[in-house]
């Protein structure tokens, strides 16, 4: 090819495809159909778009607001691909909702429907393929509103009060899935589905029924799943399911169903499962299940059955499942669980079974066998023959005490084997010979006295024995020793009193022992020494005196409530020790320097409850890399200084419930990296300067429960050397009032305090003062004292305060001047005061989401909370004399609104609304009716400050002397089924003129001609008694005309006309007055 030809062609491709891609345009990324904005579609919202259309979602709704959405789609034509509409405000379905839209499906749920017109679904004939009805109150089924949607596949009629299906449901020429579940129908004819050919689910549980016509279900030719649980069918007649010969899944459960009848499903050779739970079934035929080669479950629980048939299950080779728990089996008989090869569970808990026969259970692999809380007492000979790898054998919670020799044979055993709550008395009658495979054993909760010599034969593969809760006081030499995989053992609350050198012998695997709750008072030096691997060791809660010797690769190490009053040199010189616990005992004085000789790697030490007296400084010295110590629960009185001597990277000190009434200057030198000191509940009443120095590092400082007056000196601050100090607790202290020098300020130190404590202390004023110190505090509790006053303009000065508490106090006034508020307040806490009222200008101001005002004087609903609670704020009001007034009105539709919805609220958001009660109500506001809301003061109750919710508004007004136009929208979610349109005549006192629209159309044009009116007043039709409301006033909108000269006798508009007209009145009410 020429150079030439090739530069052509490939111009001509490249202009080829530029021509293309400016012809097709971009196009965006992201699914086709985009959602709109809000209002457009308002009440609805369109949380996800797609190739196929709008998802909306529509909560709380009515006919009339529905239909507004409806209109977006209908003049964009946008697609549907789902409405879901919830708590739908109406008693009829009908009209023009759905026309030209086009919806793919329907879900309808919680709404008092009761009759569906035949028009309603018809445009959607072509376009639905599912309809949900859920929580509905339809009596009858509406065939003819379902019969023309000739597409649809899924038909849901969920919870109604339905109690007859028609004789011929027809229509419906797509339908594959069929649900008219929980409701009253307690018969159907034998032609009613006649007509469903393609039917492939019907689902009719949870109704009345009990019984099924012959031969009802003859052309359900591919069905494949029926569910007809929660009815009241005493029998499985085997002509119920002849025709059904795809069926697949079957629930009968929770009927009165007697028997499991021979050859009720010959002829349903697919089905793979069958749910026959809770019925009254005594007794399983050894042919029942004859036939049924491809059932994969089975559940029987719940009934009556005492015998079974034997070999009842030994046709069903693909069985995976099988659930007889909770019925009155006495037995597991011969070859009852016989080759099932794919067997996963075998349930048999909860019955009264007593013994397990021989070759109960043959050829099982890899399946949980569950015969727990029974009163198992006799397991026979090769009761378990080649029942290789059990998953989970449970025994638990049965009268077992010992087993025949050879209950198992040489090939069965569990990964899993669970003994607990049984009776046995020697671990030398559990069978472990055959079972290499074991990995756990649990035989806690039994009777065990001693753990056996020849308990555990050689096993590779057991890592966990649970020995607990039984009375062993003795451990047989070595006994551990053949199990080769052991990582945890459990034999806390036993009787043990000794452990000896070759208690446990060499078990080099095991990483976690447990000895708690025994009575060990000796410890052989010998008895952990050949225990390599073993990280945690406990032996708490026994009566132990020493401390016996450790392994060297234990990292915990657990001796709390023993009776240790001594440390000997317990400690290798080569250990790995991280965490040592010593509380609880009785140490005293009893720590010299040296006592922690050789633990270079502890981070962690518990002294607390040792009724110790001085800091052990000499003790603590050789710890180097200790981070927590925990001194708590002692008998400490002074802290002289530097205490603890020098211990650079602690970083937790408790020394909580101690006595310390006395803490010398720089107690806490050599302590540089202290981030947490706890001095709660001690007997502190006042606390030297320079007592906190050299903690520059200290982030939390708890001085709690003490008995604390103030904590400076008129010059400075008792924690100005706490540079980091982030949280200071002073709670439960005497501080009367707060200085300058309380909270730590220089002018050249920044300072971090974040959190400051001072509840349950004695403060009556709130001054200036606490201002000092506090510029970076975000919260403050001041709850518990007895607060009377707070000085202007404190308050609104701490501008980083975010949580303010001052609850359970005594004040009697707020305002504006003295909240102020912080500009960053999020959190107020004024419960338990005597205030009357709050004042609005703070609402305003600050960007509360929680105002707690309960158990206060106030009497009047503050109509500013709305707002706030809208937007999610917590504002709570219980315990208040509030008058039960029309301003709670809005604050109770709010939550009713809400309540049905699945919101980011907390629960806690609506539990301050349900346990708000109004001033002499017997109910809670949130069970009241709105007419018991009643404004009879002075104050117009419709005034701009009481922000009525009207159900209709009117949009726009116009008239040009002949025609009078006027556009409204919907507003409630009420159930609007129409509107009202009135001319009216004041002067007269008249209706002038009324038009009547449909719940779908939003304006009119109204003639004038021969009428004269004042007003037009827009009234809502409601479908529960076809006329107002009883708060009619809040309902009916009215607006004045203005400059109104209609068309009439006198001649086409002139202003003489209304004068002229209003004369006429005048003189017939002399005459009416003379004559």
């Amino acid at each position: 090819m020429e150079p030439t030809s090739s530069v052509s062609v490939i111009a001509t491709l490249v202009l080829g495809f530029l021509t293309v891609s400016t012809l097709a345009g971009y196009i965006p990324p992201g699914p086709k159909y985009k959602c709109p904005d809000r209002n457009l579609i308002w009440p609805c919202v369109c949380p996800s778009t797609s190739d196929d259309g709008l998802t909306l979602k529509c909560e709380e709704v009515s006919m009339a607001t529905l239909a507004a959405a409806m209109a977006y789609a209908r003049t964009t034509v946008t697609p549907i691909e789902s409405l879901q509409i919830f708590n739908l405000n109406t008693e009829k379905l009908y009209g023009k909702l759905f026309s030209g839209v086009n919806i793919t499906s329907i879900r309808i749920e919680n709404s008092p429907i009761s009759f569906i017109g035949p028009d309603i679904f018809f445009p959607l004939r072509n376009t639905l393929l599912t309809l949900e009805l859920i929580g509905t109150r339809l009596q009858t089924y509406p065939n003819d509103a379902f019969e023309s949607l000739e597409s649809l596949v899924t038909l849901t009629l969920d919870h109604h009060n339905i109690s007859s299906l028609d004789p011929v449901i027809t229509g419906l020429g797509s339908l594959k899935n069929l649900q008219i579940s929980n409701g009253n129908i307690s018969s159907f004819q034998k032609a009613t589905f006649s007509a469903r050919g393609k039917l492939l689910r019907l689902d009719l549980h949870g109704n009345q029924l009990t019984t099924i016509p012959k031969d009802a279900f003859q052309n359900l030719k591919n069905l494949e799943y029926l569910d007809v649980a929660w009815n009241h069918f005493d029998k499985l007649d085997p002509g119920y399911f002849f025709h059904l010969s795809r069926l697949t899944w079957f629930n009968a459960s929770h009927n009165e169903i007697p028997e499991f009848k021979r050859g009720a499903f010959a002829r349903n050779g697919f089905l793979r499962v069958i749910y026959l739970t809770h019925n009254k079934m005594a007794k399983i035929d050894a042919a029942a299940f004859r036939g049924m080669r491809l059932l994969t479950r089975l559940y029987l629980s719940d009934n009556q059955i005492a015998d079974v048939g034997r070999g009842a299950f030994n046709s069903l080779q693909r069985i995976k499942t099988i659930d007889l728990a909770r019925n009155k089996l006495k037995l597991v008989d011969y070859q009852m669980f016989m080759k099932l090869p794919f067997a996963e569970e075998l349930i048999m808990s909860e019955n009264e079974i007593t013994k397990i026969k021989q070759g109960a259970f043959q050829e099982l692999a890899y399946c949980v066998v569950n015969m727990s809380h029974n009163q198992i007492s006799m397991i026979e000979k090769q009761s378990f023959e080649n029942c290789v790898n059990m998953t989970v054998l449970d025994m638990s919670h049965n009268l077992i005490d010992n087993f025949t020799k050879a209950a198992f044979d040489e090939n069965s055993y569990p990964n899993e084997w669970r003994l607990e709550y049984n009776k046995l008395k020697l671990t030398g009658d559990i069978p472990l010979k055959f079972m290499a495979g074991i990995k756990i054993l649990n035989v806690s909760h039994n009777e065990l006295r001693e753990v056996n010599k020849n308990t555990f034969p050689k096993l590779y593969e057991m890592h966990t024995v649970d020995l607990s809760w039984n009375n062993i006081s003795k451990i047989h030499s070595a006994v551990f020793i053949n199990l080769f995989s052991l990582r945890n053992l459990n034999m806390s609350h036993n009787s043990l009193t000794d452990l000896s050198g070759s208690a446990f012998g060499a078990v080099p695997t095991l990483l976690d022992l447990n000895l708690d709750h025994n009575n060990l008072t000796t410890v052989s030096n010998a008895a952990f020494s050949r225990m390599a691997s073993l990280r945690e060791l406990s032996v708490a809660n026994n009566r132990m005196k020493k401390v016996f010797q450790i392994s060297g690769s234990l990292n915990g190490l657990n001796l709390a409530n023993n009776e240790i009053t001594s440390l000997s040199k317990a400690w290798p010189t080569m250990n790995a020790l991280q965490r040592l616990d010593l509380s609880g005992n009785q140490l005293g004085g009893n720590l010299p320097g040296g006592a922690f000789d050789n633990l270079g790697a502890l981070s962690k030490i518990s002294l607390a409850d040792n009724n110790i007296t001085e800091v052990p400084a000499d003790a603590l010295s050789t710890l180097t890399t200790i981070q927590y110590i925990d001194l708590s629960k002692n008998a400490l009185v002074n802290l002289s200084r530097a205490a603890f001597g020098r211990l650079p990277i602690v970083f937790e000190l408790l020394l909580s419930q101690n006595q310390i009434n006395s803490i010398e200057p720089r107690a806490f030198d050599g302590m540089l990296q202290l981030l947490h000191l706890d001095l709660s509940q001690n007997d502190l009443k006042s606390i030297p300067m320079g007592a906190f120095s050299a903690l520059n590092a200290m982030r939390i400082l708890n001085l709690s429960r003490n008995s604390i007056e103030r904590t400076d000196n008129s010059t400075n601050s008792l924690f100005e050397e706490a540079l980091s100090l982030l949280t200071l607790d002073l709670s439960h202290n005497k501080i009367s009032s707060i200085h300058a020098h309380t909270f730590p300020e220089l002018r050249w130190t920044k300072f971090k305090l974040d959190s400051i404590d001072l509840s349950h202390n004695n403060l009556m004023i709130i001054k200036k003062e606490i201002l000092k110190g506090t510029k970076t505090v975000t919260k403050l509790n001041l709850s518990r004292n007895k607060i009377t006053e707070i000085k202007m303009s404190v308050l609104g000065n701490m501008t980083t305060l975010q949580d303010l508490d001052l609850s359970h106090n005594e004040l009697s006034f707020l305002d504006a001047t003295i909240l102020g508020p912080p500009p960053a307040l999020k959190s107020l806490n004024l419960e338990g005061n005597y205030l009357r009222k709050f004042p609005t200008e703070v609402l305003n101001k600050a960007p509360f989401n929680y105002l707690n005002l309960g158990s206060n004087r106030i009497k009047l609903f503050n109509v500013d909370f709305v707002p706030k609670i809208k937007n999610g704020s917590r504002i709570i009001l219980k315990d208040n004399p509030i008058a039960c007034d029309c301003r709670l009105i809005f604050l109770k539709r709010h939550f009713q609104e809400l309540r049905p919805k699945l919101t980011n609220f907390s629960q806690e958001y609506f539990q301050d609304f349900h346990d708000f009660k109004c001033k002499g109500a017997v109910d809670t506001v949130e069970n009241m009716e709105e007419n018991e809301l009643i404004c009879d003061y002075l104050e117009d109750p419709f005034s701009p400050k009481i922000p009525i919710n009207y159900d209709v508004e009117i949009r726009s007004l116009s008239h040009d002397g002949q025609n009078l136009d006027v556009k409204w929208r919907v507003k409630s979610k009420m159930d609007i089924l129409g509107f009202q349109l009135e001319l009216l005549d004041d002067i007269a006192g008249s209706i002038v003129d009324t038009e009547t629209f449909s719940y779908t159309e939003r304006m009119s044009k109204t003639p004038l001609k021969g009428k004269t009116a004042d007003r037009v007043c827009l009234v809502p039709k409601y479908s529960s008694d076809d006329g107002l409301t009883p708060n009619q006033k809040v309902n009916k909108v009215c607006h004045k005309l203005e400059n109104i000269v209609a068309e009439s006798v006198y001649g086409k508009g002139s202003s003489g006309v209304k004068i002229l007209h209003i004369f006429n009145l005048i003189l017939v009410g002399i005459l009416v007055k003379l004559f």
